[in-house]
This record gives C-alpha cells, structure tokens and sequence, in this order.
C-alpha cells in the first residue's frame, strides 16, 4: 500500500511538473512572437514632408494629417502592387505607409 500511494505521488508530481514546462514554454514562445512583432511592426513618427508621399487612389494627404499620423515599413508583393494600380514586380518591393490614427492607409512612398 505504502508503494501504491508513492507511485500515485510520483505520477501526479510529474504530471503538474510537465504541465507547468509546457505552459511556460507556450508563455516564453507567445512573448517571442509578440516581441518580434513589435520590433519588426514599429511605427515611427512622421519625419517627412507630405509631399514625399504619394496618395493612395481615393485619399488625399494633408499636413493636419501628418501630425497624427504614423509611418509604417512594409514589403508589397507583386499581387499588392497591381491593387494599388501600379505595374508588378518580379519582387517584393520596400514601401513605408502612411497611416491615419484609425489605422487606414492614406500614403505611400517607396524605399530605394
């Protein structure tokens, strides 16, 4: 009996251990990805003027517009580029975006 309650002891013990090494590697990757994200995804302040940007179809930039607004870094498929009315790439192409504070694009200005 005495060796019964040790082996229920010992799998319980191993069960709540594994557990909490699965939650805790579950937590440290979750916080990789979001960090990641966040390093990758930064906006960074508006240092350029509007004219820099060019107005995505539909929108209009104006310089009210710059001081609430954020710059965003991303890389457009060729796919991303026929929507916006442009000629395709062979490759992604370097853009920054010009967000307004709702998060709707407004700009474009493409990154050498």
């Amino acid at each position: 009996m005495n060796q019964d309650l040790e082996a229920r002891l010992l799998l319980n013990f191993r069960r709540y251990h594994r557990l909490r090494r699965i939650k805790k590697a579950a937590l440290v990757s979750t916080l990789a990805a979001a960090s990641a994200l966040i390093i990758f995804l930064r906006p960074t302040a508006p240092q350029e003027p509007p004219a820099e940007f060019y107005p995505l179809p539909g929108e209009t930039i104006t310089a009210a517009m710059l001081d609430t607004s954020q710059i965003v870094h991303v890389a457009l498929t060729p796919a991303a580029l026929v929507q916006l009315g442009l000629p395709a790439q062979s490759e992604p192409v370097e853009a920054e975006l010009l967000l307004t504070h709702e998060g709707v694009p407004r700009g474009i200005r493409f990154i050498p």
